[in-house]
């Protein structure tokens, strides 16, 4: 009886587990110099923003983060990320912002402006932000921007952002190097996640450090309980055993003691 339910838990239960594995993680290096606004923008095109130089593609462009993902609208993404980032290169310690961790503790908000159809963003300078876009170059109306400018924004447990909307990541924890792994829903028509560091449109010319984050996202298989799938001839076989010893074992345990 023993026998019978270890090889059809065997049989069975791994079938189901290999199923349900539907992930993948990809593991990036975000400099400073990434802008987040150049997204999806080709080579060579120039972000001029109110500032005396300028940001370009793709020295400045922010880091692909969705590479072997099926970004399928209503799944999430979940972020780590460590390191820091400096927005001004003649910045030196003791200033809380030499050294930003991706949650820019100590060095305030910046309030960027909206270019090439992606949304303003008003938050923690040098902290990690991203952006989902889709198939083709962000242009146009940009969505309405979010605001990331205390700590209940920051530590919500789910973002649902929308297409061509930046928003604040930080170090993908609900605290500060602390609390519950935030989650990031993928919008409708989603397929490229871009990441980058915080600082004014055009501005991440002179920017400085990098994060390094893990990014973990759907592979495209389904999601939740494992998947259905049809029953191989050993799995057969081994459920019928498992029957034939259930019935047996029954009829010792019911026949009468003498």
């Amino acid at each position: 009886m023993k026998l019978a339910l270890s090889l059809f838990a065997a049989a069975v239960f791994p079938a189901g587990l290999a199923a349900a594995s539907n992930t993948v993680t990809a593991a990036l290096t975000v400099p400073g110099a990434a802008d987040i606004w150049l997204a999806g923008q080709p080579n060579s095109t120039v972000l001029q923003g109110v500032f005396a130089l300028y940001d370009v593609a793709p020295a400045n462009s922010p880091v692909l983060a969705s590479t072997g993902m099926n970004l399928s609208a209503g799944g999430f993404v979940t972020v780590t990320a460590t390191g820091s980032t400096i927005y001004d290169p003649t910045l030196a310690p003791p200033n809380p912002c030499y050294g930003a961790p991706p949650d820019g503790t100590g060095c305030g908000d910046v309030s960027a402006l909206s270019y090439f159809g992606i949304s303003t963003y008003n938050g923690p300078l040098d902290s990690l932000i991203s952006v989902f876009i889709g198939s083709g170059v962000p242009g146009g109306t940009a969505p309405a921007g979010g605001s990331f400018t205390t700590t209940a924004s920051q530590s919500q447990t789910t973002y649902s952002p929308l297409l061509n909307q930046v928003f604040f990541i930080g170090d993908g924890l609900t605290g500060n190097g602390t609390g519950t792994v935030q989650q990031f829903v993928i919008p409708a028509g989603a397929t490229r996640l871009y990441l980058g560091s915080a600082d004014g449109a055009g501005a991440n010319y002179n920017n400085s450090g990098s994060f390094s984050v893990s990014v973990t996202g759907p592979t495209g298989t389904a999601t939740g309980p494992a998947a259905t799938v049809p029953a191989s001839p050993l799995v057969l076989v081994l459920t019928a055993l498992f029957l034939v010893a259930l019935s047996g074992y029954w009829l010792i345990s019911r026949a009468p003691t003498v």
